[in-house]
């Protein structure tokens, strides 16, 4: 098996995603921001298009959607429809008062995206709003 270059601490690593965009583009949620590779995950790039700066804490990929993607941060909830590229907040999915742990799609059900957080519960988003 060949080794590869860390170019990003582990320590620093929340999350990975796998976009269903494109074959070979992997996302990172961390304490750094949000990084994306389209080559396997050989090189990462940072992105920030329609984030803020600082940390990421998790991601999701909607199933059965192609390149949607969900990532938390700030306990708000960003939404990106082109594998990663760019990202918009959902207005409906701002939580300031928690931190979100994880997030995730429901078995079998794609428009109720769960919010996993440490102190405050599970919350859950109806995405059928959003379609």
């Amino acid at each position: 098996m060949a080794r590869s270059e860390y170019t990003i601490p582990v320590s620093l690593i929340y999350d990975l995603a796998l976009s269903e965009s494109a074959a070979g583009t992997f996302l990172l949620a961390t304490a750094q921001g949000l990084y994306i590779s389209v080559d396997g995950g050989k090189t990462w790039q940072r992105t920030e298009s329609g984030l803020a700066p600082g940390t990421v804490s998790t991601l999701a990929v909607r199933p059965g959607r192609n390149g949607e993607v969900y990532a938390a941060q700030f306990g708000k909830v960003y939404r990106s429809v082109n594998g990663g590229r760019d990202w918009a907040v959902l207005p409906r999915a701002d939580i300031q008062e928690a931190t979100l742990r994880k997030l995730a799609f429901h078995a079998g059900e794609s428009r109720r995206l769960l919010a996993l957080t440490p102190d405050m519960g599970v919350f859950y988003l109806d995405l059928s709003a959003e379609e």
